[in-house]
């Protein structure tokens, strides 16, 4: 474990060590579905060889959380009470023990670990993100898609958009040339390899090499994140399917669709990553015809397989759109989705009026429940509606689940642009679940009351 600066005292903690944490049902067996997805999952690896108990979780992670803060305040030297933070810090863990409220799953695998506290994994503990295609560079357009492949690789959700198109860059023929690159073992040489491979075609125009040698073979285990190497294969494969695709578009505009096949193609190779799992949106213009008919497989068939690695969705920007077109294509596949721009931009709830203060929002994660700016992320946090007894209580673990959701935005991640958007905005995502079961006991009216109440809180 890292070395906090906040620790809860051994007292304390000792009367946990024996108290059942509450999972929930358990089978004839004595077997709980919860706490036995809790050790596969959320559990890490002690140095003793044994998984972490739940306690032993709940106190990495206020530990974690509350060093965090002290450490904030220490360094930009703002005051800091160990006592009362201490006090703070008790109440946090007892509601997380209890169920009350939770980090998400990656923060209860890597809040108050070395990836975090000492390696700078920080992007790790975020959910999800969105970046804007608009931001590709005439000197460095394969950045954006570097970006989108190392915030995949951490296991965090993007949203991305079309608008590179308007930059009109031209995949180019690419000259002969020994410049080879030799991909380290890292996230970070194969999100580089992804950079230097795209711009080769659209900035240098001279042909790269890549050298695999150096990358773990397959089925090496991944100390970090956990689970197992994948081996050099599925960034081989991407790398060709991709050269494959610039190859046959050359002296074409780097398009709506060049833009979502590339992004759909690095899915597939984080995918292949065995613990990791790629969740995009693609964001299209509500006119581009192209861009709807990206899921027609029978027009597009190379696509079938990578197509599937993002929800596809258009931006209305005007009142008056025709859905006829797009709703016939929703009964084929789906998509696409619908999502409103200027509504996010203006308004924080519908039913409040508009305020305008997220006119610099650009899209959304790809699970669309968050207005994002370009490259900004947000991190989330659950609160667990049906353990709590009255709406006093309910309002009191809000205030802890959102102290440990803000906590996490005091870290800077290791992209500095990034880190500008959530120094202005701190954007956190503050849930709650077991609705269903609230209302099927307290009704529909009290849970209006308790969410609208947990709002303002």
């Amino acid at each position: 474990m890292p070395d906090f600066s906040f620790r809860l005292l051994p007292d304390f903690i000792e009367k946990y060590k024996d108290v059942e944490p509450p999972f929930g049902f358990r089978d004839a067996g004595g077997n709980s579905l919860g706490e036995i997805t809790f050790i596969r999952t959320y559990s890490r690896v002690k140095d003793d060889g044994t998984k972490e108990k739940w306690w032993e979780v709940c106190e990495r992670v206020i530990n974690g959380m509350y060093t965090i803060q002290k450490d904030w305040a220490k360094n930009n030297k703002l005051p800091w009470n160990d006592n009362k933070a201490q006090t703070s810090a008790k109440e946090a863990f007892d509601r997380m023990f209890n169920l009350k409220w939770t980090p998400p799953g990656r923060g209860l695998w890597v809040t108050g670990t070395p990836l975090i506290h000492e390696r700078n994994i920080v992007a790790g503990l975020y959910n999800c993100s969105f970046i804007s295609t608009g931001d590709m560079d005439h000197r460095d357009p394969g950045a954006v898609f570097a970006w989108v492949m190392d915030a995949l690789m951490l296991g965090v959700g993007v949203g991305f958009d079309t608008r590179g198109e308007a930059k009109h860059i031209r995949i180019g023929h690419r000259e002969d040339s020994d410049e080879v690159y030799v991909i380290p073992d890292t996230r970070e040489g194969w999100a580089e390899s992804v950079r230097l491979m795209l711009n080769s075609f659209l900035r240098t125009n001279k042909k790269i090499s890549f050298d695999y040698s150096l990358i773990r073979p397959y089925g090496e285990p991944i100390k970090g994140f956990g689970g197992t190497a994948s081996g050099p294969q599925p960034l081989i494969k991407m790398h060709n399917q991709i050269t494959k695709i610039l190859e046959e578009r050359l002296g074409e505009v780097f398009d709506a669709r060049t833009i979502v096949d590339v992004v759909n193609l690095i899915g597939t190779c984080v995918v292949a990553g065995n613990v990791r799992r790629s969740a995009t949106i693609a964001l299209g213009d509500q006119d581009d015809l192209v861009f709807l008919e990206l899921k027609n497989y029978e027009k597009y068939p190379e696509r079938a397989e990578w197509g599937w690695l993002s929800n596809n969705t258009v931006v209305i920007d005007e009142p008056g759109y025709d859905y006829a077109d797009a709703a016939r294509r929703i009964t084929d596949n789906g998509e696409p989705g619908f999502l409103f721009l200027n509504t996010m931009q203006q308004y924080g709830r519908l039913k409040d009026a508009p305020d305008n203060k997220d006119w610099r929002v650009l899209g959304t994660n790809p699970c669309a429940e968050i207005s994002l700016e370009s490259r900004e992320l947000c991190n989330l946090v659950e609160i667990h509606l049906n353990r709590h007894d009255s709406i006093e209580d309910y309002l009191r673990t809000i205030k802890f689940a959102y102290l440990y959701a803000k906590s996490i935005t005091l870290l800077p991640t290791h992209w500095p642009e990034t880190n500008a958007v959530i120094q202005r905005n701190r954007r956190i995502g503050t849930s709650i679940t077991g609705i269903a079961g609230f209302v099927d006991k307290h009704g529909l009216p009290e849970f209006r009351t308790w969410a609208d109440s947990g709002y303002d809180e």
